[in-house]
């Protein structure tokens, strides 16, 4: 597929720890070359619907603080419309969304030349060569993971948390892939020495979904990768008219 000189080929993968969807959301719209992860809370209330929101808007809205107050305007106008219908008459629905939503943010926005990355909380972008961890932001190594993350409210009245950005010239440092990644998977991946990293990248970009998702619950089961949603996008590029090289 192409955008404005880039030949793209994206994956989507996801594996939640429970359920058929768990929290964790892409949004994407190739034609503005934009691609957003956003990984929700579980501890707060329906943390997916939340990331869903947040990364639906900041695909739309260029400016992230502009982004998350149209998302909240969003979830607050739903909100309303269920106390309209009666539905506060669930007193445990309304005490878990007195709890709050929470999510992470992670955007990429590519250019035939650049890219730009931007984004709050520990949600990761790796920069590739071939199936090597040339970058990461906002960090790549494994301490950064056992932090407390910042997280984005729903609440209108919450604050904005601060936000991290950078610029990249991909094309000039000769970038071949993104992966975007959640927190758990991200951190198995930096944990792993060089070969055995590579063989999982190499499965994580050609593998079939089953061999995937069987590496990985074996990996989850045997506690390399803690209890929690799977959740990547992957993205190669490359400039129009160019050969895809050999990996």
């Amino acid at each position: 597929m192409n955008y404005e000189g880039v030949v793209y080929r994206e994956r989507i993968f996801l594996l939640p720890k429970e359920g058929s969807r768990g929290e964790d959301r892409f949004s994407r719209s190739p034609r503005r070359g934009v691609w957003v992860l956003c990984d929700g809370a579980s501890e707060g209330y329906d943390g997916g619907g939340w990331a869903r929101d947040l990364s639906r808007s900041a695909v739309r809205f260029s400016s992230l603080r502009r982004a998350v107050t149209s998302a909240r305007r969003c979830r607050s106008s739903r909100s309303r419309l269920l106390s309209g219908l009666g539905d506060d008459s669930d007193w445990v629905a309304v005490l878990a969304r007195n709890k709050g939503s929470y999510s992470t943010l992670l955007r990429l926005r590519v250019s035939p030349r650049t890219v730009e990355v931007e984004g709050i909380g520990d949600t990761v972008v790796f920069f590739l060569k071939g199936y090597e961890i040339a970058y990461g932001f906002p960090a790549r190594e494994a301490e950064f993971f056992h932090r407390d993350p910042l997280l984005i409210s729903d609440r209108p009245q919450d604050g904005i948390p601060p936000s991290w950005a950078a610029s990249f010239p991909w094309r000039k440092k000769r970038i071949t892939s993104f992966l975007l990644a959640t927190d758990a998977l991200a951190l198995f991946l930096v944990s792993l020495g060089k070969e055995e990293q590579r063989k999982i990248l190499a499965l994580l970009h050609r593998g079939r979904e089953t061999q995937i998702q069987k590496v990985l619950v074996k990996e989850r089961q045997g506690k390399r990768i803690r209890w929690d949603d799977l959740s990547y996008l992957w993205l190669d590029l490359r400039p129009a008219g160019n050969m895809v090289g050999r990996r």
